[in-house]
This record gives C-alpha cells, structure tokens and sequence, in this order.
C-alpha cells in the first residue's frame, strides 16, 4: 500500500501544477477567452484563445445584395472525404451574376433534422471553418447563424442540448460571440447577426467557428 501510495504522488504533483488562465475583454460579447491560451500538461493539448468584438457597423447603401443559403435535405457528415463536392451542391446563391465556389472545408457538416449547414466540432481543442470564393469583390457580409442545437429522447425524458461559447470570424476578423437564447415555447435558437467589413479587393471569405458548433441560416454579400 505504501509502495502504491509513493506512485500516485508525482502525478498529483503535475495536476496541481496546472494552471488554467482565462480572461475577459471589456466588450459585450465577451464571455470567453481572450487572453493566452490554456496549457493542460496532463495530455499536451492547446485550447484555443479567441479575441471578441460586437462585429462592424456594415455600410450597405448603394450596394447590391446577394443571399447565400445552403438547401439541406440529407446529413453530410464532417468526416465525410466528399463533404466539398456535397457542400458545393447544396449552396444557393439569389444572385445570379455572382458565382460561390467552395475552395476549402475542415469540420463542415449538415444536419437534416434543422435544415442546417453547421461548422465547427464537438470540442474546443478544435475549429472549423468553410472557405468560399466569389467571381466578384465582396465589401461585408452578415452571417445570420446560431450555436448548434439538437433534442434527444433518453430514459423517457425530452432533453435540450445546446453548445456554449460558439463564436464567428472571418478571414482575419475577431470573433462574434453567438446568443444561445432559445425561442419562447420553440426547440429553435434565436440567430445573431454577426456582422464583418471586408475592405478593398476581397472576394474570398474564410468563415471560422469555436468553440464547438454553429449552424450558418444565411450569408448577406454587400458587393
């Protein structure tokens, strides 16, 4: 017993030794990590920091508009080798001079129950994110989009899950953070309206989730 004691000590000593640092920004949507990264010793793995913001004031007078949805009738699954060729079947464009093309997919899903194009993985050691490109510069965009959702019968018993401390970037934007509100007497989320400016001569978005999962209801191209 005493030999099985001494064994046990050193690995006590490195869990207490970690340490776990969180901060804040002083910005509304920030309830989550800003500062840093968090270190866990015990199996080497880094999870990510995220910088918040409320997202820009998009200037949309004198631009013309397109909307890009996703027409979700199956599941894709993320670790399907396909998922590119399947997300590129399922994008709808209302604009018809304007062609999406996707160039890039890691952690891209659709969940046929929602309706809904997801990105983005069940842990926060991991993102995702969905890269399209547009034959014409893009000046903003609105992402219209929310945590992922879903209810689960088990043991009798209806239950709600819903993925915290989900937020969007782009390209190289800080991240807004999405409500998980739910709607009054529906199993739905309400969307947030995360809004990004794109500058000069854009006509590419890296569309970039974590922690964990966000459906993506639409994207508003301001060109």
């Amino acid at each position: 017993m005493k030999k099985a004691v001494a064994l046990l000590l050193p690995l006590t000593v490195l869990l207490a030794s970690c340490q776990l640092k969180i901060g804040h920004t002083s910005d509304q949507y920030s309830a989550g990590l800003s500062n840093g990264e968090i270190l866990s010793s015990y199996n080497n793995y880094v999870e990510k920091s995220y910088e918040y913001f409320s997202g820009d004031d998009v200037e949309t007078t004198g631009s013309s508009v397109a909307h890009v949805t996703f027409n979700v009738s199956e599941t894709i699954s993320s670790l399907d080798k396909d998922v590119k060729n399947k997300v590129s079947n399922i994008i709808n464009c209302d604009l018809d001079s304007l062609t999406v093309n996707v160039d890039e997919t890691y952690n891209v899903g659709a969940d046929e129950d929602s309706g809904l194009l997801f990105i983005g993985a069940d842990s926060t050691y991991v993102d995702g994110y969905l890269t399209l490109s547009f034959t014409s510069y893009i000046k903003a965009a609105i992402i219209e989009a929310c945590p992922y959702y879903y209810d689960t019968n088990a043991w009798n018993e209806d239950q709600f899950f819903v993925d915290s401390n989900v937020a969007i970037a782009i390209n190289s934007s800080r991240y807004v953070k999405l409500s998980s509100t739910r709607k009054d007497n529906e199993n739905d989320i309400i969307s947030t309206e995360c809004r990004y400016n794109l500058g000069n001569d854009v006509n590419q978005l890296k569309i970039k989730v974590g922690q964990r999962r966000a459906f993506i209801r639409r994207i508003t191209l301001y060109l």
